[in-house]
């Protein structure tokens, strides 16, 4: 399980990474994303929502996945926290947009799975804050 956990990470991590540098790059069309898209959000361009899917999304995730060699006995405090962002990312992009895509499902799924798995871990060994909830 960690193994996939990992690597679901890095995977989510590389394309959150090339799809915000598209976004930066051609913040006007990226990938051929109408400017239209965003008639429903704060955004005039896609230059912020790349720099926060290349940041938020992207970087956190990559840092996700080295937190399994680097502290492998607390791996499920990053990943809580980036399953939390892409949920958050996902929902906030589907409200943006105004729109639903299969990619949306796969994603925000990945997030659920992400911090569900995280949090069956630190209840399991009753990591901080968990072990104040359970006595």
């Amino acid at each position: 399980m960690k193994r996939f956990l990992m690597g679901l990470h890095f995977f989510i991590g590389i394309g959150a990474i090339a799809g915000g540098s598209a976004a930066v790059m051609n913040p006007i069309e990226p990938l051929g994303m109408p400017l239209s898209a965003l008639s429903h959000s704060p955004f005039t361009s896609f230059l912020i929502p790349g720099l926060f899917l290349i940041i938020g999304v992207g970087l956190m995730n990559l840092l996700a996945g080295a937190v399994f060699f680097i502290m492998p006995d607390k791996w499920y405090y990053s990943s809580g926290v980036t399953g939390g962002i892409l949920i958050a990312w996902i929902v906030i992009q589907c409200i943006m947009l105004q729109n639903v895509n299969i990619l949306h499902v796969i994603f925000g799924g990945f997030g659920i799975l992400i911090a569900l798995l995280a949090l069956m871990e630190a209840v399991k060994t009753r990591a901080f804050p968990i072990n104040l909830l359970i006595k």
